[in-house]
């Protein structure tokens, strides 16, 4: 149970209170106003709990009943500076406090108060005016549903925009495959014809002429490139078209068809060609020697050693170096060997490895004024 006082001030001598109350089943209030004399009842409210909030924790009835109260008398609190909450619920000072961190659902409300300036105050609370509101209501029995109006309710929910209701029963009562399946689930005589239906008996069924299987209509033949097309617009890939159809309408291989339709698309076919690839063209001679060079690491060799080679583009003259490790450090110390000997070359072409393409690699690259390219994997 809660106990919230909302204390407001209409000028310094009244002052207005609403004690409110939480049930499993309800909320209430009561708005008084004080004067000079005594206390007087200005309104009464009260609100049922839906059966989703009769689903909420104790604490967040509590929050929901502060932030209806507060909505509920409104017009009352509408233009007032500051009014104090109080309430008998500890948890409540935290929550809506500016540090909370509560779930969405409680910070939805805590929203929906930002526009009043309020404070929070917690007292114990011994008795409470609105507790019989909060229980002032008539439940009533519900009635059962019904199998065959769920099943109708079924084929409501399945039923396509783009086909009307009487299309599918005109469909289905027309096209002789849908009556052979209809007469294997009354009999038990499966033909030839419907065999790939008989593995779904369990999940069939007949409604005024419509076949159902679990919640989703089944298409006859007739009808079935309509559906399709209807489901395909926009555009969409073949899982999102396969997602749409399967939350409505079955038949037999629908994902296959749905496929194909994807496919024969000229539109989807001409938007989802993939880029080609750069095509591949011999490089260009250099015009001398040690001018145009490319590194690349052969390894690990069965002995945990790796083969660093360096070829010149003109001459193709090669050097290889054992490495016991292969960082960018350790890199650069063997090109500088084999600089120092042969000269330093234009250009570099190495591959997209990390120890080729490190920022360390780079800045070494620049300070001996070498271009780098990186080539282009295959």
């Amino acid at each position: 149970m809660s106990n919230i006082r909302i204390l407001g001030y209409y000028d310094q001598y009244d002052k207005t209170q609403v004690y409110a109350d939480a049930s499993p089943i309800g909320l209430g209030c009561v708005l008084i106003q004080h004067d000079v004399k005594r206390p007087r009842v200005i309104a009464y409210g009260n609100k049922s709990l839906t059966d989703c909030e009769r689903r909420y924790c104790q604490t967040e009835k509590e929050a929901l009943l502060l932030v209806w109260a507060v909505e509920h008398f409104n017009i009352y609190f509408y233009g007032k500076e500051s009014f104090d909450l109080i309430t008998d619920h500890k948890p409540l000072e935290v929550i809506f406090g500016p540090k909370s961190k509560t779930c969405a659902r409680i910070e939805r409300w805590v929203l929906r108060l930002q526009s009043y300036n309020y404070k929070i105050i917690c007292r114990p609370g011994k008795s409470n005016i609105a507790d019989p509101l909060s229980r002032l209501f008539i439940t009533s029995a519900t009635q059962s549903f019904g199998n065959e109006n769920y099943v109708n309710l079924v084929i409501e929910a399945s039923r396509s925009i783009a086909v009307s209701l009487k299309e599918i029963m005109e469909g289905c009562n027309s096209h002789p495959e849908i009556q052979m399946v209809k007469e294997g689930l009354q009999n038990g005589n499966w033909k030839t014809e419907v065999s790939n239906y008989k593995i779904f008996e369990l999940e069939l069924c007949c409604q005024d002429g419509i076949l159902l299987t679990g919640n989703k209509i089944v298409i006859p033949i007739n009808l079935r490139r309509k559906i399709l097309l209807a489901a395909h617009e926009g555009h969409p890939d073949i899982v999102a078209m396969k997602a749409r159809l399967r939350t409505k309408v079955w038949w037999p291989r629908i994902d296959k068809d749905a496929e194909n339709l994807v496919k024969a698309c000229k539109s989807c076919t001409l938007v989802s060609t993939p880029n080609p690839p750069n095509p591949m063209k011999r490089r260009t001679l250099p015009t001398q020697a040690w001018i145009d060079v490319a590194i690349d690491f052969q390894g690990p060799l069965p002995s945990g050693h790796y083969l660093f080679v360096i070829v010149d583009y003109f001459s193709r003259y090669k050097e290889s170096k054992v490495m016991k490790t292969i960082t960018s450090s350790d890199t650069i110390e063997v090109l500088k060997e084999i600089f120092s000997r042969l000269g330093i070359p234009v250009t570099i072409s190495v591959d997209n490895g990390p120890r080729l393409t490190s920022d360390l690699f780079v800045k070494f690259c620049s300070d001996y004024n070498i271009r780098l390219f990186n080539t282009i994997p295959y």
